[in-house]
């Protein structure tokens, strides 16, 4: 049975088969502050793999770029331990201040 080990807390868990990271994390935790919208799009569940094996479904490059994914950071919800694994939250980056374009009317 797969285990993964959360290195900012020592908590670890144990998984199902094919059953993503974020699905034990809740099993074990539901008040866990990486539950968000369990499906790839809104990067709360973001982590860094330190350690093991993995297979990635489908995240959104929003919040894990390709070079990001190189680096080991994904999404818990798509994330499927294929043998003991381990992991830190990583947070979103803060988001970058955009600039927008006033037109104004000088008639």
């Amino acid at each position: 049975m797969p285990t993964a080990r959360d290195l900012a807390t020592g908590r670890r868990f144990s998984l199902e088969a094919d059953e993503s990271l974020l699905t034990a994390i809740e099993r074990d935790d539901g008040r866990s502050n990486l539950v968000g919208c369990r499906n790839g799009g809104c990067g709360v569940c973001r982590i860094q793999l330190l350690a093991g094996r993995v297979r990635l479904g489908k995240m959104s490059r929003r919040h894990v770029s390709a070079d990001a994914e190189r680096q080991r950071f994904a999404l818990a919800c798509r994330t499927f331990v294929d043998w003991e694994v381990e992991f830190r939250p990583a947070p979103l980056p803060a988001p970058r201040p955009t600039i927008s374009k006033r037109i104004i009317d000088h008639a």
